[in-house]
């Protein structure tokens, strides 16, 4: 890939994951006592995805985006946007979104399309389409 190809996919990268504000600053700066502003939570978890799909270049993609616990340690709305941009981006790849989320928001949960849900012990109690899952573990008897 050429120098100015690659510039370009960062760019697009970098857009697509809204980092264009940030793309000067550095990650630490809140952290090591600079007057400059650092990067949030968010910020740092976007960071790590555009790093993670910089890393496959050219035209071999991956045939599945996985992710553990992407939202963990952000607020709702930055939950909400992280899922919603991880499917973004699964689905402009034609590809698999797999995510590993504890107790997501409900805001996530209207998100998500097919979920396995897994009992201590990792015993799998439902496999299939969200909307169907509330109704199966009512019938197990679970709020």
């Amino acid at each position: 890939m050429s120098t100015s190809a690659a510039a370009t996919e960062a760019a697009t990268l970098l857009k697509r994951l809204r980092l264009e504000a940030v793309a000067d600053r550095r990650v630490g700066e809140r952290y090591i006592g600079s007057s400059g502003q650092g990067l949030s939570g968010g910020e740092q978890r976007r960071l790590a995805l555009a790093c993670a799909l910089a890393g496959e270049g050219g035209t071999q993609k991956s045939k599945a985006l996985l992710a553990d616990e992407p939202t963990t340690g952000l607020d709702t709305f930055q939950a909400a946007d992280m899922v919603q941009l991880l499917g973004e981006l699964g689905k402009a790849r034609r590809c698999a979104t797999i995510l590993t989320i504890h107790q997501p928001r409900s805001s996530v949960w209207s998100m998500i399309e097919d979920v396995l849900l897994l009992a201590p012990g990792g015993q799998s109690i439902f496999c299939g389409p969200t909307e169907e899952a509330i109704a199966h573990l009512e019938g197990l008897t679970f709020r």
